[in-house]
């Protein structure tokens, strides 16, 4: 099983109003903790879009984006790409906390909160029944 672990950045049309390239650069620390809780049995790519671009070519069996409020856009727009070609999406990270609804319109499932605990359920469900055996939330 391949799962890739999503940091999106910022949607170009904000990116070029602001006078710095890079508006943050600190590391996505969230999902290198749900890395390192990921079975060991698992190959994990990690896209950070403030290094690299996203590619929707990629062969991976599950899709988990991280969201703040700033780069919620784009992980919107990064969740419905990847459902579009009939991939599951699953989002966490402090935006999609608490906007469950919204980002339900965008992935398939959201953990909320903190990722460690919830992430490991989660992948047990996917290993026992694929998309359709995931809860739409994780707590």
């Amino acid at each position: 099983m391949k799962i890739t672990l999503i940091a999106p950045g910022w949607k170009k049309e904000y990116k070029s109003r602001r006078k710095r390239s890079r508006v943050f650069s600190v590391p996505p620390l969230g999902l290198q903790n749900i890395a390192a809780v990921t079975p060991s049995d698992i190959e994990i790519d990690f896209i950070d879009e403030g290094i690299e671009e996203v590619t929707f070519d990629t062969d991976t069996d599950l899709v988990g984006i991280t969201a703040t409020s700033a780069g919620a856009p784009r992980a919107y727009e990064i969740g419905d790409g990847f459902q579009e070609l009939g991939v599951p999406v699953v989002m966490g990270g402090p935006h999609v906390s608490y906007m469950v609804d919204e980002a339900l319109e965008h992935c398939d499932s959201v953990v909320v909160g903190e990722g460690e605990g919830s992430w490991e359920t989660l992948i047990d469900d996917f290993r026992r029944g694929g998309k359709d055996a995931l809860s739409k939330t994780y707590q």
